[in-house]
């Protein structure tokens, strides 16, 4: 069997049970922005792809999740409250709201978190360091937790990020306290189950992973440390800390250094049972990583570095090779961009094609689906269908939905999803649901 093949059943006995074609947490069904969704269309009529409906939301970079036919949307109410907005896949109709105190203006204004939903609960942590959860079929809120306040947690830097992450009956968050890194809650009273001891901050998430045929909570964090040499990134230097842990207790199993992140966003991403691939921002560049047991827990081996990595959003890994957009900061400058895009790496790091400033797509969001990576502009939102190919960048579609085609970065850097057929992304004040499938396109 294929190595992506035998990743996805790993992953699958470790995931609550859902449809194939949902996207009931961050990155989706695997946690590594792949949808199992066939028979979408591979080109756009002339007027552009169709589009069953269109909201007004408020500014922000949360996502959506999809679940039973129902998209759960973080929005804010600018210096008041978080927003749990619910609405119907198929129509856009505004199902239910739940409504959550959060005073305050975050730098970057708005919405972080995608929404996490289980069969009859919904967590949700806002950027203010607020956990809830919330009852679906009541609309109620069962239990919360005020991450900053019961932690002593500081704000990481332009808010708390990570989506919440469920593990059978926990959900597991990162509070990034000084004394505190991960918690573990009863996910159903809000009690703490476990904590472990500060590793620094992060903007990155906590996943879940079978390594060494065992499940893990993965975490990537970085500490400030005075007595390593400064780096070129322009941020203070840092030890970076990729940890395991056992999900029901806690425990570190093991912690490396083999990735050098210095302000982790993007999450890892497995790619099969003895790899992990890692990609930042701010000179972090990306790495293939190979594990194996060891006496102290698993052991990291760097199979291949390349300099320049992805801001945001992971890369993707489909017929042994890793695309991955290249947009640090210093490539926005549009003098710069011809530096960055989005690239085609092998198993090895060799760098097959990049498309520099053509188009340079920005901190924008990628699926992997139907052999194609669903690729929004992070500056303009242009919707681009490209195919997964080595053999050099083959654009199969474009769609300007947006409207915004001044080359200004318009901040449309949230992480999409795709769920029975429906793609759903946004702008600053817009959510679309734009609709792949051949069967209704009628091709």
């Amino acid at each position: 069997m294929h190595q992506s093949l035998l990743l996805v059943a790993a992953l699958g006995a470790l995931l609550p049970i859902t449809t194939a074609s949902e996207w009931p947490h961050f990155l989706g069904p695997h946690f590594n922005s792949t949808s199992s969704d066939t028979g979408l269309i591979r080109s756009f009529p002339e007027g552009g792809p169709p589009v069953p409906w269109s909201i007004e939301i408020g500014p922000g970079y949360g996502g959506v999740s999809v679940r039973d036919g129902e998209v759960y949307l973080h929005d804010r109410i600018t210096g008041e409250a978080d927003l749990l907005r619910v609405l119907s896949l198929e129509t856009g109709e505004e199902l239910w709201t739940f409504q959550s105190e959060a005073p305050g203006r975050l730098q970057f204004p708005g919405s972080r978190c995608v929404p996490t939903i289980e069969e009859e609960l919904v967590y949700l942590q806002g950027g203010f360091g607020h956990l809830i959860c919330v009852d679906r079929a009541l609309h109620e809120l069962l239990w919360m937790v005020d991450l900053a306040t019961d932690y002593e947690a500081e704000d990481p830097g332009y808010g708390w990020c990570q989506a919440p992450l469920v593990y059978e009956d926990l959900v597991i968050v990162a509070p990034m306290a000084e004394d505190t890194l991960l918690v573990a809650f009863d996910r159903f009273s809000g009690d703490e189950i476990w904590r472990t001891p500060g590793a620094g901050s992060s903007h990155s998430s906590p996943m879940l992973f079978e390594m060494n045929g065992e499940p893990q909570v993965v975490f990537l964090s970085a500490a400030r440390d005075d007595s390593a040499p400064s780096s070129n990134s322009g941020l203070p230097p840092v030890k970076t800390h990729l940890a395991g842990f056992e999900p029901t207790t806690g425990e570190l199993l093991w912690d490396t250094d083999a990735y050098h992140a210095n302000y982790p966003i993007p999450v890892p991403t497995m790619v099969d049972n003895e790899h992990l691939f890692l990609t930042g921002g701010y000179n972090s560049g990306s790495s293939l990583l190979r594990f194996k047991d060891g006496e102290e827990g698993l052991e990291f081996a760097e199979v291949f570095h390349h300099p320049k990595g992805s801001q945001v959003h992971v890369g993707v890994f489909t017929g042994d090779h890793f695309y991955v957009m290249a947009n640090e900061n210093n490539n926005h400058p549009r003098t710069r961009q011809k530096e960055g895009g989005l690239m085609c790496l092998d198993r090895e790091g060799n760098e097959k094609w990049r498309t520099g400033d053509d188009p340079f797509f920005g901190r924008g969001a990628m699926i992997l689906a139907d052999g194609m990576l669903i690729i929004q502009d992070g500056f303009s939102g242009i919707l681009r269908l490209v195919e997964a190919t080595p053999q050099g960048y083959k654009q199969l579609a474009e769609a300007d939905l947006f409207g915004m085609d001044d080359r200004r970065d318009h901040n449309m850097w949230a992480p999409m999803a795709l769920a029975e057929g429906r793609l759903l992304l946004r702008s600053q004040d817009t959510l679309k649901c734009v609709d792949l499938r051949k069967s209704t396109a009628g091709s």
